[in-house]
């Protein structure tokens, strides 16, 4: 029962956030947002629900490199300052082809630094030994963090410890002890919305031009849908 159903203890201590703290999360814009290492890259080749995924593909490697991608690119919270004592949650997806490739381990964390420190120290990390790493299909990685103390300048990143190929995807960072079904950043659904409304402005000179052309496109739906179907 216990592995099938939430406990009372859970549940009472449940906490959702859902709003993600992570811009470009989705690799949608690229590696806007991201620090990209080495022989790390971008991949619109293979997604993940429609998204471009990050791929790191590490091989020769005879020390640890730690290589992935890292994103700094956190909103500002109270100054720029996360709070002792707040839980947050991180997430993201991991595919690897063949897990032989890997030699060391595979990990996604949060890093940051004291408020009185310039040195960055870890946060919370969910490490994979290679014996549990999947292969073959997408996985989901998740780490809850209670700040032990006020931190700043904080970064999400998600590596391969030494040699190996994986690729990355779909990350989120919320508020709460739950790793919620990904969502864009309120920042990034901005975004879009600004770009629509500029493709709008420079496109179309007034609001009936606008409307003109969805009526037209309209139509032009209508009539292939009238072509390629008979009516009753």
């Amino acid at each position: 029962v216990g592995q099938t159903y939430t406990t009372k203890s859970e549940f009472n201590n449940l906490q959702v956030g859902g709003r993600n703290y992570i811009s470009n999360s989705a690799f949608v814009n690229g590696s806007t947002g991201w620090r990209i290492e080495e022989n790390v890259s971008i991949d619109t080749t293979r997604t993940f629900n429609g998204h471009p995924t990050c791929k790191s593909a590490q091989s020769g490697m005879t020390n640890y490199g730690w290589r992935g991608c890292i994103n700094y690119n956190l909103p500002t919270l109270y100054g720029g300052d996360f709070k002792a004592g707040e839980t947050y949650t991180i997430s993201c997806w991991y595919y690897i082809e063949d897990v032989t490739t890997f030699d060391a381990n595979l990990a996604l964390e949060m890093k940051g630094k004291k408020l009185d420190e310039s040195s960055e120290i870890g946060l919370g990390r969910a490490y994979i030994p290679t014996t549990n790493l999947v292969q073959g299909a997408w996985t989901k990685l998740s780490k809850t963090i209670t700040f032990s103390h006020d931190v700043k300048d904080c970064c999400v990143r998600a590596w391969i410890e030494k040699n190996g190929t994986a690729w990355f995807a779909d990350f989120k960072m919320e508020k709460g002890n739950k790793a919620t079904d990904w969502t864009p950043a309120p920042e990034d659904v901005q975004g879009e919305i600004d770009k629509v409304s500029n493709n709008l402005t420079t496109n179309y000179s007034t609001t009936s031009a606008m409307n003109s052309a969805i009526t037209q496109k309209a139509n032009e739906i209508t009539n292939t849908v009238s072509q390629t179907y008979t009516t009753k």
